[in-house]
């Protein structure tokens, strides 16, 4: 799940992807691991939880970004 501009790839958070960008200068909190938990259990939270806000040309990550509610079912995410 991806979105794009000119500069940025706005992408939901796998680990897969977390594993492929330097993240050196940009503290993982233990918010993102638990969401990587649950997407283990449950593949239908991707792209209802943390999404990576990328520069392109460096492949920085720049933000975190979170939706805390699931907007269909209205549930607050864990």
């Amino acid at each position: 799940m991806e979105l794009q501009t000119q500069r940025l790839k706005i992408v939901a958070c796998t680990e897969t992807l977390l594993s492929t960008i330097p993240v050196e200068e940009y503290e993982i909190g233990p918010h993102i691991n638990m969401y990587l938990e649950n997407l283990k259990k449950d593949s239908t939270l991707l792209g209802w939880g943390v999404w990576l806000v990328i520069n392109k040309k460096t492949i920085i990550l720049l933000e975190i970004l979170d939706l805390k509610v699931n907007p269909i079912l209205q549930i607050p995410l864990k």
